[in-house]
């Protein structure tokens, strides 16, 4: 059985520091930094848009006694919260 070197694993992450997204980090910082920002201004959107969307069902189907209801209520209260 053969022991892998240390220097073998040193090559696969020389690998990464040298894929065309860290040359692109590198050479546009500033234009990443604002992608990477609107991507996540972009993610908390979606995600209160969400939540509203779950307290529009809740608030909808809350007298339902109906299973289906019941637990899409059940769903959408425990996104809410979490």
């Amino acid at each position: 059985m053969e022991i892998p070197r240390a220097g073998v694993v040193r090559a696969g992450a020389n690998d990464r520091e040298d894929s065309p997204m860290a040359e692109m980090f590198t050479m546009f910082p500033h234009e990443s930094a604002v992608v990477m920002q609107r991507g996540i201004e972009l993610g908390i959107v979606c995600s209160c848009l969400l939540v509203m969307h779950c307290v529009r069902l809740v608030s909808q189907f809350w007298h339902s006694e109906e299973p289906g209801d019941i637990l899409l209520r059940g769903l959408c209260m425990t996104r809410i919260v979490c």
